[in-house]
């Protein structure tokens, strides 16, 4: 259902996505991670944990047919989720959940972008700031002679 729009990975459970990702050349062009709760070998929860170091920027969305208040609690608060959906879940509404966490990766990385160019602009003119004020400190201890 999201083939069409987007290129997919697929894994049958975390170890396996881990192992995928871990294989990339440029993990960080993942946008988007979607894994149910429960899966062979690891949780979701424990999947986006992991992935954090790894992709810290890619956005993720955690399906499950349990509404344990504690699972969920965990994945929000330790697996910075941006979207928890109980199954069986609405395949309408998964695509546009699955499209706005997309268009939210994209704004987060031009904030990010907007923020380091700001920086190194930043940097550029304090240096520019500290050479100048070096040259004047020159000229008054010439003075000063």
């Amino acid at each position: 259902m999201l083939e069409d729009d987007y290129e997919i990975l697929q894994a049958t459970d975390g170890q396996e996505a881990l192992d995928i990702i871990n294989a990339l050349d440029n993990p960080d062009a993942i946008n988007l991670i979607v894994s149910d709760q429960r899966m062979p070998l690891m949780s979701g929860t424990e999947l986006f944990q992991r992935l954090i170091p790894i992709i810290p920027n890619s956005v993720r969305i955690l399906l499950t047919a349990y509404t344990d208040v504690r699972s969920i609690m965990d994945s929000i608060n330790k697996a910075k989720i941006y979207k928890f959906m109980v199954k069986p879940y609405d395949p309408d509404e998964l695509l546009i959940t699955v499209k706005r966490a997309v268009e939210c990766y994209q704004q987060n990385n031009a904030l990010i972008a907007s923020q380091l160019a700001f920086e190194k602009t930043l940097a550029a003119e304090v240096e520019q700031q500290k050479v100048q004020l070096q040259q004047e400190n020159t000229l008054l201890k010439d003075r000063v002679r």
